[in-house]
């Protein structure tokens, strides 16, 4: 075992062993407002909807319905895309046209 008396010394790990006291940055769970820009208001909104609906999950349609996000078509359909991508989101499909998306992160 090695011991540093040094203060400021810098400590390089060249291991593909990883000690438990350091954590991975893919031990970390990103929270989601935090990658979404300053003017991403609509996208905000649908993520705080999606997040209060819970076991309800709701449609497009209904994100976009003035009782849900309040949002276009369009904001609606970025939001989802970048919420599916970051594996927050998960789609269900209905049988029909439509698909159920529901928060998971």
């Amino acid at each position: 075992m090695t011991r540093f008396t040094e203060s400021g010394a810098t400590l390089v790990l060249n291991t593909t062993a990883r000690p438990n006291w350091l954590q991975s940055p893919r031990d970390t769970k990103v929270d989601p407002t935090n990658i979404l820009s300053g003017k991403a208001n609509g996208k905000r909104r649908v993520l705080r909807y999606l997040r209060r609906r819970g076991d309800n999950p709701p449609t497009i349609e209904g994100i976009v319905d003035t009782t849900g996000a309040d949002v276009s078509q369009t904001t609606a359909e970025n939001a989802i895309r970048l919420f599916e991508g970051q594996g927050w989101v998960t789609k269900h499909d209905t049988g029909s046209k439509e698909y159920f998306y529901e928060w998971t992160a």
